[in-house]
């Protein structure tokens, strides 16, 4: 009598490694980088920040919840609930909403935002630079089993290659403008002022601030 080859069973080790968790803020760079996780064979379990992530997001990913800017609890729980143990940041959060009159009750936050954000918003023992903050959520998801990674990691495809990305290469006088920038921006973001510059004649006309 013939029987079956078995087929080889996917190990829980496996299928929880090509699960990928996402916390998508503004723009349209988290819906390209779930569709090309998607192309490589992950599943991407989503969390989309309310008023700032883009909907179709809902469309692409395999399970996606819109989470409030507060609630830093219900994202652990939801990656916890579809076995995420890493994940990634995308998109902006715009960081005005953080200083806007009565903010803390308008997003009404979750005891574990509360816990985190408590010494950068309220007490001011720490401060409330970019890296600051990013800084505390990555170390917050990964008390709780949820390792933060770059995306880059594992879509280096979405980054630009080195080249020419115009019709026509730069002036002389135009690289000169480009070198002077480029300090510029290097200097501004070490400072967290911002991560644009506009020069003109190697002079600065207008840098990027709190309001993006």
């Amino acid at each position: 009598m013939a029987t079956a080859a078995r087929l080889p069973t996917q190990s829980k080790s496996s299928r929880t490694e090509a699960r990928l968790g996402l916390v998508a803020g503004w723009g349209r760079y988290p819906v390209l980088l779930a569709q090309a996780l998607q192309q490589d064979g992950y599943q991407v379990y989503c969390v989309g920040v309310w008023g700032e992530a883009d909907p179709a997001l809902g469309e692409v990913c395999k399970k996606f919840q819109w989470m409030g800017l507060g609630k830093l609890g219900k994202a652990i729980r939801f990656f916890h609930r579809h076995g995420v143990c890493q994940a990634m940041l995308a998109g902006k959060v715009h960081k005005t909403h953080l200083f806007q009159p009565w903010a803390w009750v308008r997003h009404f936050p979750d005891w574990r935002t509360i816990r985190l954000f408590i010494p950068h918003l309220l007490t001011r023992r720490k401060d409330c630079r970019d890296d600051s903050i990013l800084g505390a959520l990555v170390e917050a998801f990964a008390a709780e089993g949820i390792q933060i990674r770059p995306p880059t990691d594992l879509v280096p495809q979405l980054l630009l290659g080195p080249g020419q990305l115009t019709d026509r290469a730069p002036t002389a006088w135009q690289w000169k403008d480009i070198q002077f920038g480029w300090k510029v921006a290097k200097q501004m973001g070490a400072l967290d002022i911002g991560q644009t510059v506009v020069v003109k004649d190697q002079a600065v006309l207008a840098v990027e601030a709190i309001e993006g």
